[in-house]
């Protein structure tokens, strides 16, 4: 089992780490977008607080998938934007890239699981982490224990793990079920094209009558 660290900084987990800082303890100073690594050479890739930094997240996790071997891990730990804290601070007029001068975007749960699946990754679990600690996150646990909030808005970040399964298993993508839709509905269109009423029904409000 060989465990791939990315943007490891001065904590490296895992059998190799890679950084783009020179200050950090990889063992690479390479680029997550374009790893120098041959397909399919490591059984699980980890990354802590890194995908925010990329420009380009699908990018970023196809890259992860290329050096994945099969049925090999994933594991990815990035903000959470319903924290309470980037609420806190829009109000102030402080957005989350003018507090992170280094960071591209914030992420929902919902916005790094659908990029995952178009990576090509499954089994997609997303779960949230690292509450906040500080005082002034006392009066919005208050809020959240008599519900005017919801929970989410205490935790910091949030952790998506997956998994590359083989192609045979590959469960369909969105994209191709989506290109398939069309003929569907000329289908259904086809069926009911004998009688009028019938036709309306299965073309939908769009279909005009005779």
């Amino acid at each position: 089992m060989v465990t791939l660290d990315v943007g490891c900084g001065k904590h490296k987990r895992g059998d190799i780490g890679i950084d783009y800082n020179r200050n950090s303890v990889a063992d690479m100073i390479a680029d997550a977008e374009h790893l120098p690594f041959k397909d399919e050479a490591f059984t699980e890739t980890m990354r802590t607080v890194v995908l925010e930094h990329s420009p380009n997240p699908l990018n970023f996790l196809m890259e992860q998938h290329r050096v994945l071997k099969q049925n090999g891990r994933i594991e990815l730990v990035t903000d959470n934007a319903q924290c309470f804290r980037w609420s806190v601070l829009k109000f102030r007029g402080t957005r989350h890239e003018g507090y992170h001068t280094d960071h591209y975007m914030i992420f929902y749960p919902k916005n790094v699981a659908r990029p995952m699946w178009l990576a090509g990754f499954s089994n997609v679990v997303t779960e949230y982490a690292s509450k906040e600690k500080y005082k002034m996150g006392i009066p919005f646990a208050l809020l959240v224990k008599v519900g005017l909030l919801r929970k989410e808005c205490m935790y910091k970040r949030f952790r998506a793990i997956a998994r590359k399964q083989e192609a045979k298993f590959r469960k369909p993508r969105v994209r191709q079920v989506l290109h398939f839709l069309p003929q569907v509905a000329s289908s259904f269109s086809m069926l009911g094209a004998a009688d009028p009423k019938a036709r309306r029904k299965f073309a939908g409000p769009c279909t005009r009558g005779p």
